[in-house]
């Protein structure tokens, strides 16, 4: 808890402007990885699959027991690629946080708390998972369920690979940061609408327009819109 409240008054303090929700620009929340190169056909393959399979849901605790409910209505995907190793990207991650951080001027006495927040509550730790863990058949039937042409594109290219990607496995990790963290704690409202960035790292990764596994590392930099609803 102390450290929550840290990091958040430490960002409304870097923030005093923003008054309203959905205005804290996504970079601000979460760096863009300047270390890495922009995929732009990669990124509208993504885009055009997540437009079709849809966005996030999110549920947090309100007032009391009360529980709010949230979902995406608009999303937008970059994807960059870097020959750094999964492990090297997490670092460069951490320190761009930090020169961020500095940047906007934060104390010198919050960075140990912030720099201990990072590390347990905003990029998560490495893990190691085979890349196999559908099977194609399931995944056609739910991309023909859902109607997305893209998805069936892609999994064209994975059945092609299947073989291939039975052995191997893959390393990856999340960042997750929304403007919730931002609020207020003496307001008392939830909000309304709020950005929220995520972040996927894995290495090696599934290139879906050479159709070939790159032993490089993607980086799937995602901003959500999301908004409040009734259920």
């Amino acid at each position: 808890m102390l450290r929550s409240s840290i990091f958040t008054i430490t960002l409304v303090i870097l923030l005093p402007s923003v008054k309203a929700t959905g205005q804290v620009p996504a970079e601000q929340l979460v760096p863009l990885p300047d270390f890495a190169g922009y995929e732009p056909e990669f990124s509208q393959m993504m885009q055009a699959m997540i437009g079709e399979l849809g966005g996030r849901e999110e549920e947090s605790r309100g007032t009391g027991m009360e529980f709010l409910y949230y979902e995406s209505v608009e999303a937008e995907v970059r994807v960059y690629t870097t020959s750094l190793s999964v492990d090297e990207v997490r670092t460069k991650y951490f320190d761009l946080f930090i020169e961020q951080f500095k940047a906007q001027g934060v104390p010198s006495e919050a960075m140990p708390e912030l720099k201990r927040f990072l590390d347990d509550e905003v990029i998560e730790e490495i893990e190691s998972e085979p890349m196999v863990q559908v099977d194609p058949d399931m995944l056609e039937g739910y991309y023909r369920e859902m109607g997305a042409e893209t998805g069936l594109q892609w999994l064209e290219c994975y059945r092609t690979l299947h073989p291939e990607l039975q052995n191997k496995r893959s390393r990856s990790f999340i960042i997750d940061m929304d403007e919730r963290r931002l609020q207020k704690q003496d307001t008392g409202e939830p909000l309304a609408e709020f950005t929220l960035v995520e972040v996927e790292v894995q290495q090696p990764f599934i290139d879906p327009i050479g159709c070939i596994i790159e032993d490089r590392t993607a980086i799937t930099y995602t901003v959500y819109r999301m908004v409040a609803t009734d259920e």
